[in-house]
This record gives C-alpha cells, structure tokens and sequence, in this order.
C-alpha cells in the first residue's frame, strides 16, 4: 500500500513538472538557436538554415507583431532574411496564403 501512495505521488509530481515546463516552452521562448526578426518585419523568430545569423534557404517563421502573442507561421523559402518564392503563411485564424 505504501508503495503505491509513494508511486502515485511522484506521478502527480511528475505531471506537475511536465505541465509546469510545457508552458514556459510557449511563443515567448523560442527554441536554442532561434533568430530574432525585426519588429518591421513582424517581430517573432525564425528556425531554420541561416547564413551569418541572416535567415536564407528553407525555415519557419512564427510572427508575432511585437506584443508576444503568435498570429501566424509562415514556412517557406527565405533570402536575405525575408519570405522568398515558395511558403505558406497560416493565420491563428486559420487563413493561408
């Protein structure tokens, strides 16, 4: 019995920490490595190739207009640090271009 209520507890505890950690994984904590674009540009990150810290060939984009908050990815090709030929953006409101 008493291992069982010892096994429970460290579940919940567990699932805690994992609920704990998933949220701080949000919008406002992007991945290691990730590149800051310029608020001008729609602000958020970008993860993928990059040459010299300048986004450049295949990435995501997850904007976010300067307040934090996700409005959209955009997942294509990228020159120069900006959206170049191929890609799909996708609003939080479920718009694709």
């Amino acid at each position: 019995m008493k291992k069982l209520v010892i096994l429970s507890v460290f579940t919940l505890l567990f699932s805690f920490i994992s609920t704990v950690y998933a949220q701080d994984q949000s919008f406002n904590s992007p991945p290691l490595g990730a590149i800051a674009m310029p608020e001008g540009n729609g602000g958020g990150y970008y993860v993928g190739e990059s040459s010299n810290g300048i986004p450049e060939g295949e990435g995501t984009w997850y904007l976010s207009w300067g307040d934090g908050v996700s409005v959209g990815v955009h997942v294509g090709d990228f020159k120069n640090g900006l959206p170049n030929g191929q890609g799909k953006l996708v609003y939080e409101d479920g718009s694709i271009y």
